[in-house]
């Protein structure tokens, strides 16, 4: 009898390999510019680095999407941490706050709530409010609505500070707090 093998497999391993790859180039892309770029004082070499760091969490992002689609969270979950544990500062946060995000889109709650609870303490306020906010939607998604609305609210807090800057982001929250008090009311 003649065995047959099973070739489904195989295009999802290559693909997740294929995403691994691109994101170990990517990093020595990085390197090789920082070399190329050792005088990143100026605000042009700045705004390169920015977009260039943007790139590479943009490229983690995709490469753990593709590996949590084809069934493998776990290999997803590492790939994240890789890129956060390769990042300092801002860029270490932003990683994490889409680390987080990833763990949300999976149902993994209890994680995503402990990455986001460290985001909050943050000095930086844009950061908080979008840690504030995920933290918020997933209770929401858990339909614990009175942790959402508080959260809601503390992020709504965060854009008083900020007028003009958080326009858009106090409209949402205020939608969402509308929304979810009107829910729990009406239940």
């Amino acid at each position: 009898m003649t065995k047959v093998s099973d070739s489904s497999k195989t295009p999802n391993v290559a693909k997740v390999s294929i995403a691994l790859v691109v994101l170990v180039l990517l990093g020595i892309m990085l390197v090789l510019l920082g070399f190329l770029f050792p005088n990143a004082g100026s605000d042009e070499s700045k705004a390169l680095v920015s977009q260039e760091s943007d790139a590479a969490l943009a490229s983690a992002v995709i490469s753990a999407n593709e590996a949590a689609e084809l069934g493998s969270l776990d290999i997803a979950l590492q790939i994240m941490q890789d890129y956060e544990d390769s990042q300092t500062g801002i860029d270490k946060d932003y990683a994490s706050l889409a680390k987080a995000r990833l763990l949300i889109d999976y149902a993994e709650y209890k994680e995503a709530q402990v990455v986001l609870e460290s985001l909050i303490l943050n000095d930086n306020d844009f950061l908080a409010y979008e840690s504030l906010e995920l933290l918020a939607y997933s209770y929401e998604l858990q339909e614990n609505y009175e942790q959402a609305l508080t959260y809601y609210g503390y992020a709504l807090e965060i854009t008083a500070r900020h007028e003009e800057s958080f326009k858009q982001e106090k409209q949402f929250i205020t939608n969402k707090l509308d929304e979810l008090t009107y829910y729990i009311e009406t239940r």
